[in-house]
């Protein structure tokens, strides 16, 4: 049994029924028991499933919930055979109720105490009815599975305001009647269910409808969407500065973060621009990384064999998008013993900084 992949939907486990986000069509217990233990009919509850001596595992699970309410450590014949019902519960709950500090697992360190009953909360402050608990869990919707003749809810007032404005989107776009038709189907598949003000994330279109781009539109104008992409420019930034040294990464990313969204007295620049000043110095803070931990760690005779080891415009590039580095490193540094040694001029010559 292998691993679970973090966007798999919660499910039933087939033979314990307990609700979680499952490796298979069983929970690990139950794969478990039924590795080691022959198949057969529960003596309790009647199933085909596996048993350990005459018993399932959940009706076991039972039986030991009515010992401990009993005030017994073990589970014994009398309780098995007692088994009437069974009370579902949440995957690996029996399994983390000991991981968690000040527990003990029973027949180790003596037997546990016998819980107190709590308190009856007074009448006035009980919970009202009508109260939906919310679970602390994130699951995502998998509207792959959806049937048009058994889900879609055209009566859904989500579905009636979503097809209303992407009509009227549609008419405003010039869409096709075929794109127009498509964009109405998707509605009604990822808002027949829906409920409240919950969000649709994007993230959850894409392996369920067609034109995602354009529903995700009429969904914001509804303010039904999570838009949960990352920015293409984050994964870029991300994937060049990756291999740099920390302190150099630090101030590199500054730089161009400033560069593209500006700063106090700094334009945001074109993107081409950002693009052109970080593949500029790109390999030259490449081998700076493997020399030093920190721009200030960088001397003039650094900056002169640059500068004389390129030509033309190339050279000319370098050296004002150096320029762009220093000042906008200097500019943003916290205190003097972060900025800086050294400088590169409007000529390329080298000045030392201000403290």
């Amino acid at each position: 049994m292998g691993g679970i992949s973090p966007t798999k939907p919660a499910a039933t486990c087939a033979e314990c029924f307990a609700w979680g986000v499952l490796p298979g069509c069983c929970c690990r217990a139950c794969y478990t028991f039924h590795n080691l233990h022959p198949a057969g009919q529960c003596a309790a509850c009647h199933r085909i499933v596996a048993i350990k001596q005459d018993y399932c595992r959940l009706c076991w699970l039972q039986a030991l919930e009515d010992a401990k309410a009993a005030g017994k450590p073990t589970v014994s014949e009398t309780f098995l055979r007692g088994v009437r019902h069974q009370q579902l519960f949440f995957a690996r709950m029996h399994r983390d109720h000991y991981r968690v500090p000040g527990r003990v697992r029973l027949g180790k360190l003596g037997t546990r105490k016998v819980r107190s009953k709590p308190a009856a909360i007074p009448p006035s402050e009980a919970a009202p009815d009508g109260i939906q608990l919310q679970l602390a869990l994130d699951l995502r919707r998998d509207y792959r599975r959806f049937d048009r003749r058994q889900h879609a809810d055209l009566n859904n007032p989500a579905v009636i305001r979503a097809r209303r404005a992407a009509r009227a989107l549609g008419e405003a776009r010039g869409w096709s009647h075929d794109l127009a038709k498509r964009i109405d189907e998707g509605m009604v598949v990822l808002l027949s269910n829906h409920t409240g003000e919950d969000k649709i994330r994007y993230s959850e279109l894409l392996p369920a409808v067609r034109h995602r781009g354009r529903i995700a539109e009429v969904l914001d104008q509804l303010g039904l969407l999570n838009d949960d992409r990352v920015p293409a420019f984050e994964t870029w930034l991300e994937r060049k500065l990756d291999v740099l040294a920390p302190g150099i990464r630090e101030a590199t990313e500054e730089w161009i973060r400033t560069l593209h969204t500006g700063g106090p007295r700094t334009h945001p620049r074109n993107i081409s621009t950002v693009w052109g000043y970080l593949g500029a110095v790109r390999p030259i803070l490449l081998t700076w990384s493997h020399d030093y931990h920190h721009l200030r760690e960088v001397t003039r005779d650094d900056i002169h064999e640059i500068s004389h080891s390129l030509q033309g415009n190339t050279r000319h590039h370098t050296l004002y998008a150096l320029r762009s580095l220093s000042g906008i490193a200097r500019r943003t540094a916290r205190s003097s013993a972060t900025r800086p040694r050294v400088c590169v001029s409007d000529t390329a010559t080298i000045t030392h900084s201000h403290p």
